[in-house]
């Protein structure tokens, strides 16, 4: 019985169906938007472009009142991040400010934006 839920996990996956691709981690990485003195930045955009596809996939989302914003992405497949806000800098990150993905793939990335 296993393998026919193996096989039908495998299969979804491969076809997008569970929203991930083929060869990429599943995981969850909140990524946290501060500005220069550590306040949380609520309405942030945040764009991230994946690496781990044939074809490099990119998500966007707002940072919250918390200054966070959840993708459903392992952190270790950020090729490349920026975060936009109106009146500040605009800033790149990639997984060097994130925290290494635990076992269930999950990790956080703080990136802080200052004034231009």
């Amino acid at each position: 019985m296993r393998l026919p839920v193996t096989l039908a996990l495998s299969l979804l996956t491969t076809i997008g169906v569970l929203g991930l691709q083929s060869d990429c981690s599943p995981g969850s990485t909140v990524v946290l938007i501060t500005d220069c003195s550590g306040a949380a930045v609520q309405g942030a955009r945040i764009d991230i472009k994946v690496c781990c596809s044939a074809n490099q996939t990119q998500f966007s989302a707002v940072s919250a009142q918390n200054g966070e914003a959840t993708f459903n992405l392992n952190a270790k497949q950020i090729c490349d991040g920026k975060v936009s806000f109106a009146g500040f800098s605009a800033t790149e990150f990639g997984t060097g400010s994130c925290t290494a993905p635990d076992k269930n793939g999950n990790s956080k990335c703080t990136v802080q934006v200052c004034k231009r």
